[in-house]
């Protein structure tokens, strides 16, 4: 019953995440730290004093930081994946789940605050195409 209910949960899991393979826009790099611990408000306010070419680097290093945490979020898939195709259930599985998890939330933090710097940008007319994620 507890392999079952582990199951569903991956399954559902996968569900909401996918299975998709794909490749990074950008080469496999350490990718550099970014805050996804201030408020969004507080960011905004920063952006504000900000020149085009500081607001620029923030973009890239958050495009950079969502693009890696994207990449891991694709391997965990790909292995959980495999591991559901085994029928391999057990801790591991579990704590993959919860990497999908956090994965997640990560990727949406940070697509928050790169939508920061890309508002101020576009806001002085700038191009932004450079930034998008998609």
């Amino acid at each position: 019953m507890k392999k079952m209910c582990v199951m569903l949960a991956m399954v559902i899991c996968l569900g909401f995440t996918g299975c998709k393979k794909s490749t990074p826009a950008e080469p496999k790099s350490a990718a550099p730290a970014v805050d996804l611990t201030s408020a969004i408000d507080k960011l905004k306010e920063q952006a504000k004093s900000m020149n085009v070419d500081e607001l620029k680097e923030m973009a890239e290093k958050y495009k950079a930081q969502y693009l890696s945490t994207e990449s891991k979020l694709n391997s965990t898939n790909e292995i959980l994946s495999k591991l559901i195709e085994a029928k391999k259930f057990g801790p591991e599985i579990e704590g993959l789940g919860k990497d999908v998890e956090n994965l997640k939330a990560k990727l949406s933090s940070i697509k928050e605050r790169l939508a920061v710097y890309v508002d101020a940008l576009k806001a002085q007319g700038v191009d932004i195409n450079s930034f998008t994620l998609e």
